[in-house]
């Protein structure tokens, strides 16, 4: 399932502080998925995550990431489109919701919905089971399994590329890959040797980092 539309600009962690009234939305770097009756019923690349004020968070999905088949429409507040979850013989009458006008500090979820999350069988963060709420991006460093695919490029040279990366979630920094099982990464460093040059201390982790450099003068910088 992806999305091709064009997205309203929402901003990331970094560029907007998490409100503490009103609404507040930002986009996840996370790929997010959701479960119910044994099927997939969501999986985007292009959450949000949503603060709404005396709501715990929740991600709101784009609609073309949604397996509508199996939202039914259910009753419909003024300002709220609510659905119900139908597979096979199971029903949860209460599971989606969206905002029939969004406006204001709300606008970025125009073309989205979220789901109730205790009515959702099952939540998964990357490849890592999700309990209870979603994690929250300003008050932990996380540590995710992939199944994205990572690859390492030095001027059209592959270093290193795997489906399974174990990606690295910090607080107003970039995604990153902090560990690889990489298949094509042995034949890559015979071909293109690298050679430790620096070592470093990171907090909050408190380890040495070990750092390379190519080898090979054509593929330096």
């Amino acid at each position: 399932m992806t999305e091709t539309l064009a997205r309203p600009v929402v901003p990331a962690a970094v560029e907007r502080a998490r409100l503490k009234e009103g609404v507040h939305s930002e986009r996840s770097p996370r790929r997010v998925r959701t479960y119910f009756g044994g099927k997939l019923i969501a999986d985007s690349k292009h959450v949000l995550l949503v603060y709404e004020t005396k709501r715990p968070p929740a991600y709101w999905f784009p609609v073309a990431d949604v397996r509508m088949k199996y939202l039914e429409q259910s009753q419909q507040p003024a300002d709220t489109i609510r659905w119900r979850l139908v597979v096979k013989d199971r029903i949860a009458r209460n599971a989606a919701r969206a905002y029939v006008k969004s406006t204001g500090d709300r606008a970025a979820l125009e073309g989205h919905l979220t789901f109730y999350w205790d009515e959702m069988d099952a939540w998964f963060e990357e490849d890592e089971q999700v309990f209870v709420h979603p994690r929250d991006p300003y008050t932990r460093v996380d540590t995710v399994h992939s199944s994205r695919c990572v690859r390492v490029e030095i001027k059209g040279v592959t270093l290193g590329e795997t489906r399974r990366p174990i990606l690295l979630f910090e607080t107003g920094l970039p995604t990153r890959s902090v560990k690889y099982g990489c298949a094509r990464a042995p034949m890559a460093s015979r071909r293109h040797p690298t050679l430790p040059f620096a070592k470093s201390i990171c907090r909050p982790y408190r380890t040495a980092n070990s750092w390379f450099l190519s080898s090979d003068p054509a593929m330096r910088g």
